[in-house]
């Protein structure tokens, strides 16, 4: 059952924002084990592996995945793109959303509210207007004609490569529709694919209408996105002057207005896109809750800042759960004290399986395993004083124990990671180092 959210939403109707259904499970107090998957990106292997790892699914005699009573499930976002199994995740998670509207959480990725653009990036009219950056790309192929500036399945190749940040992207979504039906499919059925998704009753509008950019866990005292919570996005909703200190309220709000900006956005005609104002803040860092990052300028794993961490431990907020920055083979905690940062995005390791991680009242518990480095398990709650989450004076980090042993995690150049083994006494002797401190402790 959902706490009463009328006092949550006041604030919302104030405003003169939407309040719409979706939204009601902004907030949730009734207490369930909750699962937490990150990123999967149109890889199907990693949410079967999820599904049948986390414990709290069931499947039918006919295969359909149920959810365990008692048990809830949060995805943090980006449903698609480097995969070959795009329609059938969003399948998924749409028919789970509708069966168990108030146990399952769909957050709003990047990637997943940038299909949103493609209703006015593929216009008619938007194909005949300059763009830059479109056909700099196409001069580097030695394509830039009136033709090729002109033709959607190019640019839709273009998107693929420089917005979704995949080149392999195109000739999978081939792949995926081809497996439907066994028939070859063409460039221009690629296109069209996109075009039927972001229809009304299309797979990418019922999604994106399902799933929300924030979200409050009562009983874990959690708060999810996708990016990041900072001092620049903290409380603020697009086009309100004054910032929204309660939490809750603040999560209510955002998600009114993005569900505002989706229906508009997906009512768009020509090359005004109604969700601009949506597109804009999810572009944004750090001023978004979708785009930003828990990493310092070398992309290391950072906690909030003090004022962020001391305003949501005082609303009763101890976690806040993110994907978006790839975390290596396993999950990332950090913490600070009694406050943790969950880092579930996976979708780059190489088992590409995904980590099982589970929330219970006070309690996180994670584990994953890989061929060359083993099981690593998470277990700790809220009052733990174990070394997982700290970091060494070295910027190492302890993510897990793997057969008696602490695994420390340090990043890299380009999300590369460095894995290292120490034993409880001598990383006991790490941390208690004179120069050793917790993340950003200056």
């Amino acid at each position: 059952m959902l706490i009463p959210l009328k006092s949550l939403l006041c604030t919302a109707l104030l405003l003169g924002l939407p309040v719409l259904a979706q939204n009601m499970n902004s907030v949730r107090s009734q207490s369930y084990e909750v699962a937490v998957l990150g990123d999967v990106e149109g890889q199907g292997k990693r949410l079967h592996s999820f599904l049948a790892g986390s414990g709290v699914f069931t499947r039918t005699a006919g295969g359909a995945w149920e959810l365990l009573s008692n048990k809830a499930v949060v995805f943090q976002g980006d449903a698609n793109d480097r995969g070959e199994n795009n329609r059938e995740i969003l399948e998924f998670w749409i028919q789970l959303k509708e069966k168990y509207p108030d146990r399952v959480t769909l957050l709003i990725g990047n990637r997943d509210v940038f299909k949103l653009a493609l209703i006015t990036d593929l216009s008619d009219a938007a194909m005949l207007l300059p763009n830059p950056r479109y056909e700099k790309w196409l001069d580097d192929k030695g394509l830039n004609t009136p033709a090729e500036r002109s033709n959607k399945i190019r640019k839709l190749q273009w998107i693929y490569e420089k917005n979704m940040g995949t080149k392999e992207g195109f000739e999978q979504r081939r792949r995926e529709l081809q497996h439907v039906d066994g028939t070859p499919a063409s460039d221009q059925d690629i296109v069209q694919s996109f075009f039927e998704d972001l229809k009304p009753n299309g797979l990418w509008a019922r999604y994106l209408r399902l799933a929300q950019l924030a979200f409050v866990d009562n009983s874990v005292k959690t708060l999810f996105v996708h990016g990041s919570v900072n001092e620049k996005n903290l409380g603020y909703v697009p086009g309100q002057d004054k910032k929204i200190h309660n939490v809750r309220d603040w999560v209510v709000t955002l998600n009114a207005w993005a569900h505002q900006q989706i229906l508009a956005g997906l009512d768009s005609q020509g090359t005004v896109n109604g969700a601009q104002d949506l597109l804009n803040y999810s572009r944004a860092a750090p001023e978004s809750v979708v785009n930003s990052r828990f990493e310092d300028a070398r992309g290391y794993p950072e906690l909030p800042a003090g004022s962020v961490i001391e305003s949501l431990i005082a609303q009763d907020i101890y976690r806040i759960s993110v994907g978006h920055t790839p975390t290596g083979e396993y999950p990332i905690l950090a913490r600070k004290g009694l406050f943790q940062l969950l880092l579930t995005d996976a979708s780059y390791n190489e088992s590409e399986t995904s980590p099982i991680i589970k929330l219970w009242r006070n309690s996180l518990n994670s584990w994953a395993f890989t061929p060359k480095y083993g099981p690593v398990q998470i277990e700790i709650d809220f009052a733990n004083s174990d070394q997982i989450g700290l970091h060494t004076w070295d910027r190492r980090l302890v993510i897990g124990r793997s057969k008696g042993r602490y695994l420390l995690y340090k990043l890299g150049p380009n999300f590369s990671r460095d894995y290292s083994f120490e034993s409880e006494t001598s990383l006991h002797s790490i941390l208690q180092s004179k120069a050793c401190s917790e993340v950003l402790q200056k």
